[in-house]
């Protein structure tokens, strides 16, 4: 796994707050997706 907002006091990008909130919510469904998907074919 990724260490979760160890980027952020460094990484400087003029990313207002609203687009940041789309972003991670959007990469966080797509990464539920993948996760439910992968334990489906599991079944």
């Amino acid at each position: 796994m990724f260490n979760r907002g160890a980027h952020l006091g460094t990484r400087r990008c003029p990313v207002d707050q609203d687009t940041l909130r789309i972003l991670l919510r959007e990469a966080v469904r797509e990464t539920v997706a993948e996760v439910l998907q992968t334990v489906l074919e599991l079944d």
